[in-house]
């Protein structure tokens, strides 16, 4: 028994934050449209998505504006960074007289740093208490009351609120980085999709 016969395969790469929003929505209407074009999504941090970009190894990538970029990137817009905590336990606070405790990526990470550079500047102590690969362990430890984290409104579950009472925090911009100037039809056609699925959160 042979499979359906595949015109070609588009490679995308998305940070974690960005999956569970472009999967159930971007890439279903994709798909819809070019059945027969194979989709490989690849979830990975800043650093290694531009790195298979200019490897070719990535037709697109959806990553955080983070300084570094490739030839064809276009940035898309920005959200706001925010601490967040559990909304059925309080949250840790300067006032507990105790370091606050951190959820968060290992390094190097970019909304690490953005909460450590907050903190150090407001001269608040802080202790990373548990480190996760995937936004989903974050969501899961602060869920349990374990710490507070930096991520962004993207994907928020509702068991988790916004924290309101800890230093201001800076927007965070998001591009859209293309392998190449003139890309295939489906290529084109996905990052049109994307473009308008994100246009909501600016």
């Amino acid at each position: 028994m042979q499979g359906a016969r595949i015109e070609a395969t588009v490679r995308i790469g998305l940070q974690d934050d960005f999956a569970e929003h472009l999967l159930s929505d971007v890439l279903r209407r994709f798909s819809r449209v070019h059945p027969l074009v194979s989709l490989e999504v690849s979830i990975a941090r800043n650093a290694e998505l531009l790195s298979r970009i200019e490897n070719g190894r990535l037709d697109l990538a959806l990553a955080w504006e983070a300084g570094a970029s490739t030839p064809h990137a276009t940035r898309l817009g920005e959200t706001q960074m925010h601490w967040i905590g559990s909304r059925e336990l309080p949250a840790p606070s300067p006032a507990d007289n105790l370091p606050l405790p951190l959820v968060v990526f290992d390094a190097p990470c970019i909304l690490r740093s953005a909460a450590t550079k907050a903190l150090d500047q407001a001269r608040i102590p802080w202790r990373v208490v548990l480190t996760s690969p995937s936004v989903s362990g974050i969501w899961a430890a602060v869920s349990a009351g374990l710490g507070i984290t930096l991520r962004t409104r993207i994907g928020l579950p509702p068991q988790l609120a916004l924290i309101e009472s800890l230093p201001a925090l800076p927007m965070l911009g998001y591009v859209l980085h293309q392998a190449v100037a003139a890309p295939t039809a489906a290529v084109r056609q996905l990052s049109e999709l994307i473009q308008a699925s994100l246009a909501e959160l600016r």
